[in-house]
Parts: structure tokens; C-alpha cells; sequence
């Protein structure tokens, strides 16, 4: 919504500007342009003038000038000398800098001294009035400040005046904190991005070669930099909620996802501590509800966070109880209980204050803000809820809440197959409230239960009664050998264990294991092992491979997507399988080959950013056609917030699928919406890869920008695969800073935010997290605030990560040719016939994985410039130009 300038005019017409500019021609159009809004303009001709003018201000008016507009590189005296005088006379003073481009060093000088307020060159109006009246309100709030001080001076004066008098302060008074708290609400953006600048260059500086002193101080300043970000996180959640901007969101989420999420979290630092965490959800609780799922995870782990900072041994248990239930809605009920240090009845009283502690020595001790159940308590009451606390002083504490919840039309509850219920468990834990969690949820499922608490009586149990599953602890484990627990083939044994690092190896001890049950546990993967125990086929614990989908081999598909590593990623995932996949680089491609050429795809994946024509028309213009009617379309979209999945299913998508795309969630879309072929039913797909790469993965490990784990996982562990679509990556984004830098001088934010959004899918794809969240935090920066200077730092910290990235990926790719086998003409040859086969067939990952095995070789003399180029065009998918480079070569 633009802005109104009348509001710029009510700040700024009492207030008094310095402008500084060396050019006489701009000096002269900004003091026209000024003059409509201030009440004096000060001019100054450069930094030294400024100084002489500022001073000689202060001395015949008894203050400063309220606002100094100031260029950057002037003769004399440049803006940065101006401005550190200035603020040595003045620490107060309000700056704003005008900035070229390349002024990236002044200004972070400009930061380091306290100049927060920019404008970049060329300037433009919106952006000078939106920070005139951004700066001019911070001004007004300053002088409303000094008034309010000089009244509550004059009100201590004369303490017996009317209570009246007295009122009208209390007013003013609470006009001005609301004022003030609006305030910070709004500068969230300011105060975090200088933190989370520290915090990002000291994790990078970490990695960096530091003797160990050095590495020492740097941790340190990570360490309290992440302590102090934690307090101001706490403090500007607090202003947001007393401000009133805060909203509450009602979607649909999995309670177990949620709950699963909140474990990852807060399981290390209990870990640490030897502590256990317990999940105990009562079978009444629905999994599927409809609310804020991150405003209740973040009331759960704060009060978790508290039970292991206060808890040095035993347990903490998260109780969720359903305590009143309609067809439309659930009041459910959480409790986080714990062994810990307890709290007498007077430190109780203390507590859900703002800025408040038990007692004072707390802070010192374990550290924190006190605005964490502060936070909570309004976080929970802002979700139709009430908190509460009941402790005894060196027994622990419990902290209980409730939340309204909606629940979800269709939701079902989990339960197994009838040919999987009614079976006998035994549970072997020396952990009675663990046991008992595992109990209620196994006699859900209809199960009967037998407990013991160690080897010994369990062997009785096993002796004299028929058992189906054995659930036996992973502390008990380690004591038994393979002749106290003997493996029966009726018997499946699942071993519970707890940690967020574990091995999938079936063998423990010497003892045969079917399935792994991780704590805290809850209803929803104990589903899963039981289906995984007895080899439920598509079950939702159960993870799918190319093997699973060889009934669809002679499908065909259509992939819409405009960036080349997605391309390459659902390719390579549909690689030997029989399913053919179609191509279109946009929507409106897309619809000109279902009109041409291909009436028989029989299922779409949509990108939802696209030039030219987006996912969401291209699925109206499909939606619209009546012979379309049985195409199923799926959403492809990295933007997954539920709003983005309404509206794909809205203009006609059947489903969606989030980016970096979830291998097993993908096969699974693809036997939803494919029919199998009779044909191919119940025959495996033979796949025969030759290992192509020169590189290996463990070698890959040791880039601290990559999660190769979960890169893996996005290309259903293909090795191959994964470094096509790696250096695909750093091949086709090399150019991605500069353009990027280029869009944002231009002012050109949707090529900006188009771009971000590409890096941002592909990243993922990757498991380069770190330039994923980068372009996540740009996309959303754009969204709400596209003049901010944040978008010029954030992709200055994109640049930064993205050029570490290459570095590390092309360190790896160096292979010194005096290593590599020499190439014969005839391996040549069939390499380069198998090329130009292959692109012309448009298979990216075969023509990448070739010219991968062409780069391992030593190449004959005379063809090694034709050679490398043929290869740089090959990563970069241009086929048909490397088709005619082979073709040159005779």
C-alpha cells in the first residue's frame, strides 16, 4: 500500500534537517524537494562544512539538528569522519546515509558505528518518503519520551497536586510505552540482522584455519552471540504480543510431526544431560487438529528447555490428554513434568512475570531472558488456553496448559490391519513410565501386554507363553548375549532406543532385531513398526524404492519445470524405470505439447514459479478443457505453507508435492495417480548403472555447506546422481550473485524474487540448507518489505556462502590428468556415440553422468579444447550445440 505523504509532512514539519552534498546540482534538487516536508533545511557542501554547520547549530539553538542526511565519499571530509564525529558529540543522533552500490565497505563501518538508516543511489521518492517517515516517527517517539520525562519530573515536584493532574500522567505514560512497544515490534528486522550477522560469520570463521586460542575466542563469541540473539528473540516476541501484531494461525498439521520436530530440538541437550524424554499421548488425542502448530511447539520446547536446564538426573515426560471434545472441537491438554531442582511456593508466585525468575540467582546460574514463560502464557492464552505450575521445592515441577483445537473432517485413526491386531507383546524396560506410554498405545491396537522389567523374568515369560513381538530396552540389550535372548522365527524383537544419531545395522549385540522403535515414541510410529514387522507393503513407515514402482514401467508423465537441477533430479529419480517423462520449461510449453503432441501423458507434475505462464494458470487453462477432465495434475512448490496448497487444489490440482522433493513421497504420488500396467505387475526392475564418478561421497563429506545425508535422500541414495545434480548446481547458478546483486540495484524485485526462488528449490535438492534459508529469508523479505536494506545484505550473505560452496565443490572436482588413465579413440568414439544418442533423446542425467566419465580420462592430443567444451556444454543441458560440437570433430 503506498504511502501517504500528509503522514511524512505531520512528523516531519516541526523538525529540522542537515543535508550533505558535495554535488551543487543535487544539493540543490533535494533542498527543493525537502523543503516540502521540514521545517528548516540546513545545507552543507561536504563533511567538513557539516561539522562546522552541526556545531554552530548546537551552540545557538542549545540542541542538534533533529535528522542529518549525509553523502558518503565527499572531498575534505568524507560522510563516515562526518558521521563518527557527529555521534562522539551526540551518540543520539539521527544519520541517514545515502549509498551508491560499491559503497559496501563504508558502510559496514557506518553499522559497526551505529548508522542503520540508508539510501541507496539512484534515489527514489517512495524510498525517501518511506524512510523519512520510518526515521521521523522514531524522532517523534524520542521527543514524546523527553516530554513524558520532563512531566514526570514536574508530577514528582508537586506530589500534592489534583489527582487529575495525576491521571492525565498515567495516560500520557501508558501512551508512550505502547508507543515504544510498537516501536520494537517493528525494528524486529533491524536488531536480529546485525546478530544473526555475527553468529553466521563466527560459525564460518570456525572452519577457517585457527590455532587453537584463536578457535577458543571465536567459539565463545558464537556461543554468547547465540545467547544474547535467544534473549532479544524472547524479547521481541514479547513486544510483538503486547503490541497486538501477533496472529495466531488455524491449519491443518500432524500433532505426532509436531511432537517429532520438538524432540529433534530439544533431544540433544537432554542427551547431554543423560536425561530421558517420554511422550505419553493418550489414544483419545487425535493426530490431525487443526491450529498453530508453531506457536505450540514453541510453548512445548520452551517449557521442555526449562525441564533440562533444571532437571541434572532422571526423566521429563510430556503428558497430552484430550479433556473436552465436540464434533467441531478438542480442548487438549499438555504437561511437561519433570525430576528436577522444584520451586518453593514463593518462587511460584514469581513466576509468568515479565523479566522475571524464580530468584535472582537463576539468571546468573543458568542464563535466559525470563520472558520465556511470559511468552508462553500469552502464547497460550492467544490459543483459547490457560497455563499453570505445580512444584515442590527438590522434587521437580510439572507446568500444565490447554489449547482449543479444531478438528479435521475425514481424520482416521491409525490402526492396523485386522490380520495384525489382537497379538501378544512383550515389553522389557527397566523404565515403568516408558513401558506404560508404550502399554496405552499398544492396547489401542488390541493388543495384549505382558511388562517385565528385566532378562531374567522376561525368559520365564517367554518360556511358558506364545509371544508375536518382543520390545526389549536398548539398556537391557546391552547386557544380554544371544543365549539369554534366544531368536525364534514367530518372534519379531524390536529394540528401543533413544538419540538422534542411531545405526540401522539388524544385528545388536550378536542378536537379530527387526525394527528400531526410537523414544520418546508415539502413536503414529509404533504404527509404523508394527507394518514394518510384518512387511506391509506402502505403509507409511516403510520407505519406497524404484523396485516399488516397476508396475508403471511404460507410463508416461509430464514434467513443467523451468529449473534445470529440479529437471535433473525428477529425471534421475524415473532413470530406469520405464516411466517416460516429457519435459516443458513453462506452462504455456506445457500446454502447447499436450495440444501437439502428447495426448497420452497421463499425469502432470506442475511447478508453481514459472516465467512466461505459472502452475496455477497453466492448471486452469488444462482444467478448462474438457478432454482433460481425467489428467491428474500434482503441484510441484517450495513455497509449503497450507495457504500454497489451498489454492493449488482450488484452481484443479489433485495434490502437491514440497520442494526438495521427498523421494518416498514421490514414488507414493506416482502409484496414486498412475494405473499399474498388467503387464509389469509383480516384475522388478532390473537396473544395470556403472559407476561413473571419479569422486567419492565420503570424500564429499568433509563440505561443511553440504548435508550429504540428506542430499542423498533426496535422490533415493543414487550416488550418481547426486553429484550430477551438485555440480549441475554450481555449474548453472555460477552467475547467481552478480544477476542477483543486478536485480536489487535495479530495483527489479520480482526477476529477484524469481531467481531466489529457483537457487532456493534447487539448494534444497542439495542439502545446502544454509544457502536454502538464505533465499527462503530473501523470498520473505521481498514479500513484506522490498526497499529494506536487508535484501542487499542478504544476498551479500548468499554471494558469500554460495562462493564458499564452489570452492569446496570445485577443490573436490580437481583430478591432476597426470592420474588419469589415458582414453583410447575407440573408447572415445563410443563415449561420444553414446553423447549424442543420449541428448538426443534429451536424458540430462545420462549425458551428465557421460561427460563425468569423460573428464576421468586423459584425452588425446588435439581434442582436448573440443573435448572440454563439449563437456561445459553438457552440464550446462545444452545438447543440441555439444551434438554439433561431436559432430565437428568428425
Amino acid at each position: 500500500m503506498a504511502l501517504d505523504i500528509t503522514e511524512v509532512v505531520k512528523l516531519t514539519s516541526s523538525l529540522t534537517v542537515l543535508y550533505v552534498e558535495d554535488e551543487e546540482q543535487i544539493r540543490n534538487e533535494m533542498n527543493d524537494m525537502l523543503d516540502d516536508f521540514f521545517h528548516e533545511i540546513l545545507l552543507a557542501k561536504d563533511g567538513r562544512d557539516g561539522l562546522e554547520k552541526y556545531t554552530e547549530y548546537h551552540q545557538d539553538r542549545g540542541h542538534y539538528p533533529d535528522i542529518v542526511i549525509t553523502d558518503i565519499n565527499m572531498p575534505h571530509c568524507s560522510g563516515v569522519e562526518m558521521s563518527e564525529e557527529m555521534l562522539r558529540q551526540n551518540s543520539e543522533q539521527v544519520i541517514i546515509v545515502v549509498s551508491a552500490h560499491n559503497d559496501s565497505d563504508n558502510l559496514l563501518k557506518l553499522i559497526n558505528m551505529g548508522v542503520n538508516n540508508y539510501l541507496l543511489k539512484p534515489m527514489k521518492s517512495e524510498q525517501l518518503f518511506q524512510t523519512l517517515y520510518r526515521v521521523a516517527k522514531r524522532v517523534h517517539y524520542k521527543n514524546m519520551e523527553s516530554e513524558f520525562s520532563h512531566k514526570t519530573r514536574e508530577l514528582n515536584e508537586k506530589l500534592n497536586q489534583t489527582v487529575s493532574r495525576l491521571e492525565e500522567a498515567i495516560v500520557v505514560a501508558q501512551s508512550a510505552n505502547s508507543a515504544k512497544d510498537e516501536f520494537l515490534a517493528h525494528m524486529s528486522h533491524e536488531i536480529r540482522t546485525p546478530m544473526n550477522a555475527i553468529v553466521g560469520l563466527s560459525h564460518i570463521l570456525e572452519g577457517t584455519p585457527l590455532n587453537s586460542k584463536q578457535l577458543d575466542y571465536v567459539h565463545k563469541i558464537r556461543s554468547s552471540s547465540n545467547l544474547l540473539l535467544g534473549i532479544i528473540n524472547d524479547i521481541l516476541d514479547f513486544s510483538k504480543i503486547e503490541a497486538g501484531m501477533l496472529e495466531i494461525e488455524s491449519v491443518r498439521f500432524n500433532l505426532n510431526d509436531t511432537l517429532h520436530n520438538i524432540y529433534n530440538m530439544v533431544g540433544v541437550k537432554a542427551q547431554e544431560k543423560g536425561l530421558e524424554v517420554l511422550f505419553d499421548v493418550e489414544s483419545s488425542v487425535p493426530s490431525v487438529i487443526k491450529g498453530d502448530s508453531l506457536r505450540l511447539g514453541q510453548v512445548i520446547i520452551n517449557l521442555i528447555n526449562n525441564a533440562v536446564k533444571f532437571t541434572n538426573s532422571g526423566k521429563i515426560i510430556l503428558k497430552v490428554r484430550n479433556v473436552s471434545s465436540s464434533n467441531t472441537e478438542n480442548i487438549l491438554q499438555f504437561e511437561v513434568i519433570d525430576s528436577g531442582i522444584g520451586m518453593t511456593q514463593e518462587q511460584i508466585e514469581k513466576l509468568f512475570h515479565s523479566f522475571s525468575q524464580a530468584d535472582s540467582s537463576i539468571s546468573r546460574k543458568y542464563g535466559g531472558s525470563g520472558l520465556g514463560l511470559t511468552i508462553s502464557k500469552q502464547l497460550v492464552e492467544l490459543m483459547g488456553g490457560e497455563i499453570w505450575v505445580e512444584s515442590e521445592y527438590g522434587i521437580g515441577s510439572s507446568f500444565g496448559f490447554t489449547i482449543e483445537t479444531h478438528s479435521v473432517e475425514g481424520d482416521r485413526d491409525n490402526l492396523p490391519p485386522a490380520e495384525l491386531s489382537k497379538k501378544t507383546a512383550l515389553i522389557i524396560d527397566e523404565n515403568q513410565k516408558s513401558s506404560d506410554a508404550l502399554t496405552k498405545i499398544l492396547k489401542y491396537f488390541q493388543y495384549k501386554i505382558i511388562y517385565t522389567s528385566n532378562i531374567t523374568d522376561a525368559k520365564i515369560v517367554m518360556e511358558s507363553s506364545p509371544i508375536d513381538i518382543l520390545f526389549v530396552d536398548k539398556g537391557i540389550m546391552v547386557k544380554c548375549d544371544r543365549d539369554r535372548i534366544k531368536k525364534r522365527d514367530n518372534v519379531k524383537i524390536v529394540l528401543m532406543e533413544r538419540g538422534l544419531q542411531l545405526t540401522s545395522e539388524l544385528i545388536f549385540g550378536g542378536i537379530p532385531i527387526d525394527a528400531r522403535l526410537i523414544k520418546p515414541f508415539n502413536q503414529e510410529t509404533v504404527f509404523d513398526v508394527i507394518l514394518a514387522l510384518y512387511h506391509e507393503k506402502y505403509s507409511s513407515g516403510s520407505i519406497l524404492t524404484k523396485s516399488d514402482i516397476s508396475t508403471l514401467r511404460g507410463s508416461r508423465i509430464m514434467l513443467v519445470e523451468d529449473n534445470l537441477v529440479n529437471q535433473t533430479v525428477v529425471s534421475g529419480l524415473l532413470d530406469d524405470t520405464g516411466i517416460e517423462i516429457v519435459i516443458a520449461n513453462d506452462g504455456q510449453e506445457a500446454l502447447d505439447l499436450l495440444e501437439n503432441s502428447y495426448q497420452d501423458i497421463e499425469l502432470v507434475l506442475m511447478d508453481i514459479n514459472m516465467p512466461r505462464m505459472d502452475g496455477y494458470q497453466a492448471t486452469q487453462h488444462i482444467r478448462s478443457c474438457m478432454r482433460y477432465d481425467g489428467l491428474p495434475v500434482v503441484a510441484l512448490t517450495a513455497n509449503a505453507m497450507q495457504k500454497d496448497f489451498d489454492k493449488a487444489i482450488d484452481v484443479g490440482m489433485q495434490d502437491y508435492l514440497a520442494k526438495p522433493i521427498n523421494v518416498d513421497s514421490f514414488y507414493r504420488i506416482l502409484l496414486k495417480y498412475l494405473p499399474a500396467k498388467e503387464e509389469h505387475k509383480n516384475r522388478p526392475i532390473s537396473i544395470d548403472k556403472q559407476q561413473t564418478s571419479t569422486i567419492s561421497i565420503d570424500r564429499l563429506m568433509s563440505i561443511k555447506e553440504l548435508d550429504i545425508v540428506a542430499g542423498l535422500e533426496r535422490v533415493g541414495g543414487d550416488e550418481d546422481l547426486y553429484l550430477s545434480v551438485l555440480f549441475g548446481f554450481v555449474d548453472i547458478f555460477a552467475d547467481a550473485p552478480r544477476e542477483l546483486g543486478g536485480f536489487v540495484e535495479r530495483g527489479d524485485h520480482q526477476s529477484t524474487k524469481q531467481l531466489a526462488h529457483n537457487i532456493k528449490g534447487a539448494a534444497g535438492n542439495i542439502g545446502a540448507d544454509g544457502i536454502y534459508s538464505l533465499m527462503e529469508l530473501l523470498e520473505n523479505i521481498l514479500e513484506t518489505e522490498p526497499s529494506s536494506r536487508d535484501v542487499l545484505l542478504t544476498v551479500d550473505r548468499f554471494g558469500i556462502a554460495f562462493r564458499e560452496l564452489v570452492l569446496s565443490v570445485d577443490q573436490m572436482r580437481e583430478d591432476p590428468s597426470d592420474t588419469k588413465p589415458q582414453i583410447s579413440q575407440i573408447d572415445l568414439d563410443k563415449i561420444l556415440s553414446k553423447i549424442v544418442q543420449k541428448a538426443g533423446r534429451r536424458k540430462a542425467v545420462e549425458c551428465k553422468r557421460l561427460a563425468i566419465e569423460l573428464q576421468g580420462y586423459r584425452w588425446p592430443q588435439g581434442h582436448g579444447d573440443a573435448l572440454e567444451e563439449i563437456v561445459a556444454l553438457l552440464k550446462e543441458y545444452r545438447f543440441k550445440e555439444a551434438v554439433g560440437k561431436i559432430e565437428e570433430m568428425g
